[in-house]
């Protein structure tokens, strides 16, 4: 008898769209990240802005509007904080980036589909499942709370339950 295979229900085609760090911007990240103890954080090449969550899926049309070339110029704004609850708990990094604001409504005029959230508020997550501990540490850091963030790579993906 055949082993039972895990299957994965698609909860929304085309649902996520993100941008990443540059590799260089990444690395300074994970790097301060590491300097100041706080380990199991997000791996460099995992670190990602989200740029829209669309649960029920956006049309196939939303490729064709995806830059991946573009760059977007990111500021730390804010002190770091906990955002979600449960699993999806995050030590978040919130950012001033009006390009990505831009993005976000251009996908919003594009497909009428509503984001997951009534406002869009850009931020880099750096670690799932954080300490109170890593909380404190990353808000007495003045390097991460004045950092220049390089974002890039749009990409789309589907969600998945």
């Amino acid at each position: 008898m055949a082993e039972p295979q895990e299957v994965t229900a698609v909860k929304g085609p085309n649902g996520y769209l993100a941008v990443k760090p540059t590799p260089e911007t990444a690395a300074r990240i994970a790097q301060r990240i590491d300097e100041l103890g706080i380990l199991n954080a997000i791996p460099a090449d995992e670190l990602h802005v989200t740029l829209y969550y669309a649960p029920e899926g956006l049309p196939d049309d939303i490729h064709g509007s995806i830059d991946d070339q573009r760059i977007h110029l990111a500021f730390a704004n804010g002190e770091p904080h906990t955002l979600g609850e449960g699993e999806w708990a995050a030590v978040v990094l919130p950012l001033d980036a009006p390009s990505l604001h831009e993005r976000h409504d251009q996908i919003k005029r594009l497909t009428g589909v509503d984001h997951s959230y009534p406002d869009y508020l850009p931020h880099l997550s750096l670690k799932y499942g954080p300490s109170p501990e890593d909380v404190a540490k990353l808000q007495a850091d003045h390097a991460l709370a004045k950092m220049v963030i390089d974002l890039t790579g749009e990409y789309c993906e589907d969600l998945t339950e």
